[in-house]
């Protein structure tokens, strides 16, 4: 909503995020309340004009811990050191509580407390429910590290905006709330704002429109259904398999090779979204990959992505984009935001229809529409009327049987998905990624997990991480329900010969999925999945070269051990030198060292 006051005092509200305009004085107060962080900005005007809990704003950051009184108190300059910084913060804060007959949001009844300063770091407090200090420590660092890391989405304002202040306050907050993840996204919010304050416009934020860290944009956005298009192009030689979760929620899977009809508004012409499926010659013919999508939607105008070997390639009505960026459709208010990192993810919003699209790489597809389509939609992502077992709907209105919600592998499912998924070939005269006369291709229909036990078994043993109570996406479980996508993973794998690489995309959803729930960065869970597998966390023992290799399973190899090492270059044992025949005289006692020996020295009398 868009409000106007009198004076021009303008108030907008987009979900959680509140943004006042004070008529004619230039001061803007923007509040994202999901985080609690509030942004005031001036003009240059009320430069030595100010006073409050924002400082002085007279370019000298030392006296800005100013008394209402007009004396002033100083803060250690290390970060949060305590005894001094936090009385120091204390009484700055407590000397700017409102008077009572000033009051605006409290009654003047309500008596306030001014809590002590305290006396230790909330890490380093005394808590017998939570773990010893040391671990609180490494959790709420680990919990704060997309701030710091000098990799991460914030590197490049690290030297614009000093990160330590907001780390250290993140870490604060973390162990505050009894290590809770949830607390550290003010302190990104708030780095991330200041990093766009002075500038720095070609960060990957991690913060989504809804102002949630790690989320998709879509929590906000209550009363909308999503479907997703998982396709895991780990190896673009072998191709891999196609899943489709609809809007109401119905698994299945379609392999053509051609231009189809993942979702339109079928009782109106508001949006058209097409993709084009296909996979290199050299593919098996029953294996297809998502290779273009096309949006055709009314505001925006026309959108089409493709891909090259490494990024995705967007055009806007004909115009290629930059990355990263943020463009705007014809009508001003749909957009298109290309990220630099997140596997090239590329979010689309039509403003009309109130349609979200994502595209998180190669790998995953997720369209949201409003419920105002409910009964309005046709196409791969079904005709969301609530019910999922007529999702398998024909052009022709006809509902093809569903035997099950899961993705069944019988041979009369793949049959039904078969022919509900070429149903939705787009015509050649319709086409917005294929010319009009490229062939297509049938998928083959046979499954091929049904008659290889043994294979089946290795692959739910690899799917298994996704719903493992002892694995990382435990804490996950209650909230968001792993047995779809687990059985997705194993889908996936088995299309390929078992081959596990396939059943990634399957691993890095529900990693999306937990990482928006817990609001933190999870480590990778499956080696073989991460985009970088010899980045932070590499595979290999310490001290071992790590090398990455593209388009290969695994995706890394690890040279060979250390010196007094015996292994493969992952793991690694220590060499016992000692145990056999001790290099050392028998004078002493050899001492087994981490890739060494220690021989002591020799006893007196003797020389060597």
């Amino acid at each position: 909503p868009h409000v106007v006051g009198v004076d021009g005092t303008t108030i907008d509200k987009r979900f959680s995020d509140i943004t006042i305009k004070l008529g004619l004085s230039g001061v803007v107060v923007r509040w994202i309340g999901v985080n609690d962080y509030i942004r005031v900005s001036v003009p240059f005007t009320y430069r030595d004009r100010m006073r409050g809990l924002c400082g002085t704003f007279d370019g000298n950051s030392t006296n800005d811990l100013h008394l209402r009184n007009g004396s002033e108190v100083t803060a250690s300059s290390s970060k949060f050191s305590f005894e001094t910084s936090e009385n120091a913060y204390h009484l700055f804060g407590t000397s700017w509580t409102v008077p009572t007959a000033s009051r605006l949001l409290i009654p003047r009844s309500d008596v306030c407390t001014d809590n002590t300063a305290p006396s230790n770091h909330p890490c380093e407090m005394t808590n017998s429910s939570l773990p010893a200090p040391s671990e609180r420590w490494r959790q709420a660092r680990s919990t704060c590290y997309d701030i710091m890391s000098t990799t991460g989405p914030y590197a490049v304002c690290h030297g614009v905006v000093d990160p330590n202040w907001y780390f250290e306050s993140c870490v604060y907050d973390v162990c505050a709330c009894g290590l809770n993840s949830n607390c550290a996204c003010s302190s990104v919010v708030a780095y991330d704002q200041k990093c766009h304050s002075r500038g720095v416009t070609n960060i990957d934020s991690i913060v989504d429109n809804c102002g949630v860290c790690h989320g998709d944009g879509l929590s906000c956005r209550t009363g909308y259904a999503k479907c997703n298009v998982f396709s895991d192009s780990h190896s673009a030689a072998t191709g891999n398999k196609h899943l489709y979760s609809t809007f109401d929620s119905l698994l299945h899977r379609f392999q053509g090779k051609c231009e189809y009809t993942l979702a339109r508004d079928c009782n109106g012409s508001l949006f058209d979204i097409h993709i084009e499926n296909d996979s290199p010659s050299s593919a098996a013919i029953h294996t297809a990959w998502t290779t273009g999508v096309a949006i055709r939607a009314s505001g925006l105008g026309f959108v089409k992505v493709t891909h090259s070997a490494t990024e995705p390639i967007v055009f806007l009505n004909g115009k290629r984009l930059g990355r990263p960026s943020n463009n705007r459709g014809m009508d001003g208010r749909s957009h298109i935001t290309m990220s630099n990192i997140f596997q090239g993810q590329v979010e689309i919003f039509l403003a009309s229809s109130d349609v979200k699209v994502i595209l998180f790489g190669k790998t995953e597809i997720l369209v949201s529409v409003p419920s105002s389509f409910k009964n309005r939609l046709c196409g791969l992502c079904g005709n969301y009327n609530g019910r999922a077992d007529d999702d398998l709907m024909l052009p022709s209105g006809e509902s093809l049987y569903v035997s099950s919600m899961n993705g069944s592998t019988s041979a009369q499912s793949v049959a039904n998905y078969h022919s509900f998924g070429s149903s939705w070939t787009v015509p050649r005269n319709d086409r917005l990624i294929l010319a009009a006369d490229d062939a297509c291709q049938d998928p083959n229909t046979v499954p091929w997990c049904e008659t290889r036990p043994e294979s089946k078994k290795e692959v739910d043993n690899f799917c298994e991480v996704i719903r493992s109570t002892s694995g990382p996406f435990a804490a996950c479980h209650n909230a968001t329900i792993p047995d779809s996508l687990y059985r997705q993973c194993v889908l996936n794998a088995c299309s390929q010969n078992g081959s596990f690489g396939f059943g990634c995309s399957a691993i890095k959803s529900y990693q999306r999925q937990c990482e928006q729930l817990i609001r933190k960065t999870i480590g990778p869970t499956v080696i073989e999945c991460s985009n970088d597998p010899c980045g932070e966390f590499s595979p290999c023992f310490q001290g071992v070269t790590c090398t990455n290799h593209v388009n290969h399973f695994p995706p890394y190899s690890c040279g060979s051990c250390p010196t007094g090492y015996l292994g493969n270059g992952q793991s690694c044992v220590d060499i016992d030198e000692c145990d056999d025949a001790s290099p050392c005289s028998g004078l002493v006692t050899c001492q087994n060292t981490p890739g060494g020996f220690v021989c002591p020295d020799c006893p007196s009398g003797y020389f060597g």
